[in-house]
């Protein structure tokens, strides 16, 4: 059985937050390059990684911790661990992180969480 520990929640965070800001890096290595001049093609894709990889990995950390949440509350409350823990924290997350869009954006993002 897994943790049921806020330090799980902690580690998923900062799991969350190095794959978002290497992805992100990575993407916005690529998309500073393209739209930058040809004379500062190096500098635009370092400032471009340098602004947008953090804004992923926040983006990433944000998702990962509310589903590690939901997922060890799940945990807690029905004293299992199977595979609706996992569906019922991505419905969860998901109906979380859209909350802010309306019932009708959360009843969507619960269903596809």
């Amino acid at each position: 059985m897994s943790q049921i520990t806020p330090f799980r929640v902690l580690y998923d965070c900062g799991c969350g937050f190095c794959i978002g800001a290497i992805g992100g890096g990575i993407f916005s290595i690529g998309k500073g390059y393209r739209h930058s001049p040809p004379n500062a093609r190096l500098y635009g894709a370092l400032s471009a990684v340098n602004f947008e990889a953090p804004k992923f990995g926040r983006r990433f950390a944000s998702w990962a911790v509310l589903y590690s949440a939901f997922d060890c509350a799940l945990m807690g409350i029905r004293q299992k661990e199977d595979r609706w823990n996992s569906i019922g924290s991505g419905a969860l997350t998901g109906a979380a992180l859209a909350f802010r869009g309306g019932m009708s954006a959360t009843l969507l993002s619960a269903a596809a969480g």
